[in-house]
């Protein structure tokens, strides 16, 4: 399938999926199952726990706010105002279990188009906006190319903190902060122009088959029905 299509196929799904009504969810579960059947593409472990961890801090920030935020029949009477609400343990499951997917779908399509992929993909989406497209398109595959540097500084930096551990927490930190200073510079001197980039080579694909635009609209289409069978 043509990754310009799959692109917007995941942003139909996370729009969908955000909603994270109970159908919304289960329907978005089945999906990724379907879509990992279908559209193949091995997804690393390593790419699916990144995705998680960096989501850890939002996903315990929605499961306080509606448990203990959101009005209803208290769980533990007794407690008082300590106690997580019914509905708020509802709605916390259900968008925690949305972002989960989103994640997941994300490193679907990474794994499915990889660097090559995404930014040829993008730079056809944006051929409306001119010569934008190409300082997208560059950056995105520049992005991805330097993840792993990225990571390995980052580490580096970890690495570096967990061996000194008589310093203290303070000089921990300023050892990683070193690091991720290191990171970002090194991500900023990255050029923008395709031409200042000879390392990387964007693949503008043909257009996609006109039927193909019919995956995006029956999805479209379907989360729609589920928010009126829900209302």
């Amino acid at each position: 399938m043509h990754p310009a299509i799959l692109i917007v196929l995941f942003l139909m799904y996370a729009l969908g999926v955000a909603a994270a009504s109970p159908a919304a969810v289960l329907c978005g579960l089945l999906m990724l199952l379907a879509a990992r059947l279908l559209l193949g593409g091995h997804v690393p472990a390593g790419t699916l726990r990144g995705g998680l961890r960096r989501v850890r801090w939002l996903l315990l920030a929605l499961t306080v706010t509606h448990l203990w935020f959101t009005p209803g029949v208290r769980l533990w009477p007794e407690l008082g105002t300590l106690s997580p609400t019914a509905a708020g343990l509802s709605l916390a499951v259900w968008r925690a279990l949305a972002l989960l997917e989103m994640v997941a779908g994300a490193a679907l399509l990474i794994a499915r188009c990889g660097r090559d992929g995404l930014s040829g993909g993008l730079y056809w989406l944006a051929t409306p906006f001119g010569s934008v497209r190409e300082r997208l398109a560059v950056r995105v595959g520049l992005t991805l190319e330097c993840l792993p540097q990225v990571r390995a500084l980052l580490g580096a930096g970890h690495d570096e903190s967990a061996a000194a551990p008589s310093s203290g927490v303070a000089g921990r930190v300023r050892r990683i902060a070193r690091a991720a200073v290191g990171a970002l510079a090194q991500a900023d001197a990255v050029p923008f122009a395709l031409a200042d980039a000879p390392s990387l080579r964007i693949v503008v694909p043909p257009p996609p088959p006109w039927w193909q635009w019919l995956w995006p609209l029956a999805l479209g289409l379907l989360f729609i029905a589920l928010a009126r069978l829900e209302s």
